[in-house]
């Protein structure tokens, strides 16, 4: 798997247009480091995973235009 803290947003684009990464794996990933370091950050005063993937699955249809389906 592929370190995506290490890339930039560009690059990050770019693996996912050459299908080196997907973004919902982006998103799964920045989900387990939200997880893993909230209780100690408190970055967030409010950040629902459920809402987050379904406003990805809302995008992916729009450019896909189909529902796409993504795992919880």
């Amino acid at each position: 798997m592929i370190d995506i803290f290490s890339l930039s947003v560009g690059e990050i684009a770019s693996k996912i247009k050459d299908g080196q990464l997907t973004s919902v794996e982006v998103c799964e990933k920045y989900i387990e480091r939200i997880n893993k370091f909230e209780k100690d950050v408190k970055a967030w005063a409010y950040f629902d995973k459920k809402i987050l993937l379904e406003k990805l699955e809302d995008c992916l249809r729009i450019f896909f235009g189909e529902k796409k389906r993504i795992k919880e």
